[in-house]
């Protein structure tokens, strides 16, 4: 595995940068934008620039006169970080991964907002449900701490979940809250024909995680998705528009997100199999 083909991050700012800089070392920022622009990707140049000059700050980029470069040393640590997300974050039984090595595709997404990382879930959700047919035995499995995304869906969303029902997906689903707004979210899903739901679950971690066919897609423990978890665990009343919109102000709130997209069967198997367990394990007393 070459520790940057883990930089990248699809359509993000940051992942497009780094990108071109992997392939194009010691670039200037108009050429950055040039080379992203002749991709097809439609951002403005003031985007760049600023983007540019944070990742600078950061240290992710070293500025050599008026071209830039990945510094050395934060791909060494971005390299140790996923190595540590391996043994700590994921779980995987060390059978799981003696062969990591052998893993088809792994990367580390970043994403500046809540919102980009649920659009970016949804497009690739959507991709894998417009690719199956209606006679298939497929799951999409999720694993989170509060089903708070219902209340940010647009008719569009809601048509999509229509799809998984209508390709016979199944969609199964395992939530450790048990707050209101976790009961009125159950209802909605059991509308939306998605019988495989459980509020409560007895799971200790904070991640959000997402499975699919071969891929697993686990977005780490981060401050605002506390602050989002925290919000939900005191909403008592979902049809509130004030909360609705307290919601959105969360979730488009400037913040660094950290995601793992992992494509390999067996850690997805793994994965399915523990959020399957979650669902049909028998409550304490």
């Amino acid at each position: 595995m070459v520790v940057t083909d883990l930089l990248t991050s699809d359509k993000s700012p940051e992942g497009l940068i780094l990108s071109v800089i992997k392939d194009n070392p010691n670039v200037s920022t108009k050429q950055i934008y040039n080379k992203i622009t002749k991709q097809g990707i439609s951002i403005r140049y003031h985007k760049v620039y600023e983007k540019v000059q944070d990742m600078t700050k950061r240290n992710v980029l070293i500025k050599i006169e008026k071209t830039y470069t990945i510094n050395a040393t934060w791909i060494e640590k971005k390299s140790n970080f996923f190595h540590d997300m391996q043994s700590k974050n994921l779980k995987i039984t060390e059978d799981s991964f003696k062969h990591v090595s052998q893993i088809s595709q792994a990367k580390i997404l970043k994403f500046d907002t809540f919102e980009d990382f649920t659009e970016f879930w949804n497009k690739i959700r959507k991709k894998f449900v417009n690719s199956r047919d209606s006679d298939n035995k497929d799951v999409i499995m999720w694993l989170g701490t509060h089903a708070f995304v219902p209340l940010l869906y647009t008719k569009d969303r809601i048509d999509a979940l229509s799809m998984v029902r209508k390709k016979n997906i199944k969609y199964n689903m395992a939530i450790r809250g048990n707050s209101k707004m976790d009961e009125s979210m159950l209802d909605f899903y059991k509308q939306q024909g998605i019988e495989s739901v459980r509020i409560g679950v007895d799971d200790c971690s904070k991640q959000m995680i997402h499975v699919y066919n071969d891929t697993v897609l686990i977005l780490l423990e981060n401050e605002i998705l506390d602050e989002i978890n925290k919000f939900c665990d005191e909403m008592t009343d979902v049809t509130d528009f004030r909360n609705q919109m307290k919601l959105c102000d969360l979730i488009k709130k400037s913040v660094e997100l950290n995601a793992i997209m992992i494509r390999d069967k067996k850690i997805a198997k793994y994965h399915k199999n523990m959020i399957h367990a979650l669902i049909h394990s028998v409550k304490k007393p």
